[in-house]
């Protein structure tokens, strides 16, 4: 299954069809796709669930508290206030990322799938705390933006692009 992200939500059912009768339809499930490469922890805390592996417990815990604060700036920025789920995966290195994503050689610090509320973001070791808000912020931005406006594709990607730098910040006041 190359190509998909960890941690993939996947929501499908069936369809039965009976020959000269009504077709059957079962209803929705839905689960996740695990990336069986690591044993994974999570989190969950008001609609924002976080994934990683290889850290401490705390490490979740902590990133739910980024993820928070960054979603209280970016509901004043995008004026939403509705709570759809997040779901954020952490991945320790680009070469983690590149085992299922030939393409994110290209990406800085992680992909982002707005029509599943997910991000996957590479946290280092040695990445500084300012560094995490920054590559949270801007992926949970990218998230915002496609609720913003509506699912809708048709705005210009340097628009989404440019509020998730703006979204980096922390503060704005400028």
């Amino acid at each position: 299954l190359k190509e998909l992200p960890p941690q993939l939500p996947i929501r499908y059912k069936w369809e039965f069809l009976v020959p000269g009768r009504s077709s059957f339809y079962s209803l929705e499930t839905a689960t996740i796709y695990d990336d069986q490469r690591f044993q994974w922890n999570f989190v969950t805390k008001n609609n924002i669930t976080i994934w990683w592996h290889d850290r401490e417990n705390n490490f979740g815990e902590e990133l739910i508290s980024v993820a928070e604060e960054s979603l209280k700036k970016q509901k004043s920025v995008f004026g939403l206030e509705d709570d759809f789920p997040l779901f954020l995966v952490i991945e320790n290195t680009e070469n983690e990322q590149i085992a299922w994503n030939e393409n994110s050689r290209l990406l800085f610090g992680g992909s982002t799938y707005p029509e599943l509320g997910l991000t996957v973001h590479i946290i280092t070791d040695t990445m500084s705390d300012k560094e995490l808000n920054r590559t949270i912020s801007h992926g949970i931005s990218h998230i915002y933006f496609y609720n913003a406006v509506n699912h809708e594709n048709t705005y210009p990607n340097w628009l989404d692009a440019g509020l998730a730098v703006y979204n980096e910040s922390g503060t704005h006041s400028h």
